[in-house]
């Protein structure tokens, strides 16, 4: 434990993290017995008090900002992915439509060959 300027303050450091606690009204804390004592066994300085206030917000909304940065940008490549994984889909389904067409095409033209291969048969026959 620690004294701070406002003798009715102190430090109090614990599992790496300091700590500002208040005495009890009426004391004020002794650096020496590391206890709250009455003001008139403590030597406290007489000082003008100033509090400083540390601030961590813009760290910690520069923090969440990049965290929201990463995450769009995975929402981003996902969507490619996704869109890509849409346009391949599209690809294929295009590709069998072709690939059945052709197929219709050749049926075609085999049916026709092969009745005109049997009308030939027949009139030779």
């Amino acid at each position: 434990m620690f004294p701070h300027a406002e003798c009715n303050k102190f430090y109090h450091c614990a599992h790496g993290r300091t700590f500002i606690k208040n005495c009890p009204s009426g004391t004020v804390f002794d650096p020496k017995l590391q206890i709250c004592n009455w003001p008139h066994a403590v030597d406290c300085p007489k000082t003008t008090t100033t509090t400083t206030t540390t601030t961590t917000t813009a760290k910690a909304t520069t923090t969440t900002l990049n965290l929201i940065q990463i995450l769009q940008n995975q929402r981003a490549m996902l969507l490619d992915v996704q869109e890509i994984q849409e346009i391949e889909k599209i690809e294929e389904d295009e590709g069998e439509e072709e690939e059945n067409e052709v197929k219709r095409i050749v049926r075609r033209i085999y049916d026709k060959a092969t009745g005109t291969v049997k009308k030939i048969v027949k009139r030779i026959g």
